[in-house]
């Protein structure tokens, strides 16, 4: 076993090292995780004023192209 020394107890310095190193990716995770939520939030309200905006051009050009077409028959 590479973890523990010929008497089958553990490497204590090396075990807390690991579970420092655990701790620490747990960390730097939980931030990457709130970022990216972040970032998230961020991205679905800009696709919401988006969509909007699109709808309302769309209204806007159906009453052009409405408006030109009564003007033709004219």
């Amino acid at each position: 076993m590479g973890d523990s020394n010929i008497t089958g107890t553990i490497d204590i310095p090396r075990f807390e090292f690991w579970v420092g190193e655990l701790i620490d990716t747990c960390e730097q995770l939980k931030q990457e995780n709130m970022r990216l939520r972040q970032k998230q939030s961020t991205l679905l309200d800009e696709k919401a004023r988006l969509s909007e905006r699109n709808s309302q051009v769309t209204q806007r050009l159906q009453t052009l192209i409405g408006r030109l077409k009564r003007m033709e028959t004219v």
